[in-house]
């Protein structure tokens, strides 16, 4: 049976201040799916070996993000983010010939940060200091779940700094079969090149992509 994620959005009446999933048509509300659930396959960047599997549920009210990763550096930490677009960078992206795509290269490909999948995914900025952590073998699971009212609530608000690499949805869709999953983040002692761009705030360790998969 076809996904109804495409189409699902959220609607807040005034009056009634309940939840709305509407699939075809605003006029023609229809009850939410028991379930529905998209996937994306990560696969490794840059050189790296870390690979996984990004799952997203929706069930009546509730979202649930998980994301299974392996072959990471170790004893770190990994930002994780859903990205607005739905394609992963290719080696063309590569603008500067410096062997690494880094964080402004993929983003023509990926999009700008839809959901920072972190310790809070009902807000942008409430769980932004608690990305997963890798284990000694380089592994993690990560798990979050949350209200959809909050999480699209927030997803739907005015863009507190337009010029960061946080975004907000431009229409009332999440639409996360439209979206990317990348995973960030290698050890400190990695050597790279000094063109290797970076975000304010971070190194280029810190925010160079090292596992991307489109949402399906």
């Amino acid at each position: 049976m076809p996904s109804r994620w495409p189409r699902i959005s959220l609607l807040i009446p005034v009056a009634v201040g309940m939840l709305v999933m509407s699939a075809c048509d605003d006029d023609d509300p229809v009850a939410p799916p028991t379930t529905e659930t998209a996937t994306s396959s990560l696969v490794s960047l840059n050189g790296e070996t870390a690979t996984g599997t990004a799952t997203f549920s929706l069930t009546v009210d509730e979202f649930i993000a998980r994301v299974e990763l392996e072959g990471a550096d170790p004893g770190m930490e990994h930002a994780q983010h859903v990205h607005a677009s739905a394609a992963c960078p290719t080696a063309a992206a590569d603008a500067n010939s410096d062997g690494f795509i880094d964080v402004r290269e993929g983003s023509p490909s990926y999009g700008g940060i839809l959901v920072p999948l972190d310790g809070d995914v009902s807000t942008q900025a409430a769980g932004s200091a608690t990305f997963p952590s890798a284990d000694s073998n380089g592994d993690y699971i990560y798990a979050d779940t949350v209200s959809f009212t909050a999480f699209m609530t927030d997803l739907l608000a005015t863009d507190p700094d337009p010029t960061d690499a946080i975004i907000k949805l431009t229409n009332n869709s999440l639409n996360i079969e439209a979206r990317t999953v990348v995973v960030f983040g290698v050890a400190d002692t990695t050597t790279l090149p000094v063109s290797v761009a970076t975000l304010p705030g971070l190194t280029a360790q810190q925010s160079l992509p090292i596992a991307c998969g489109t949402v399906g």
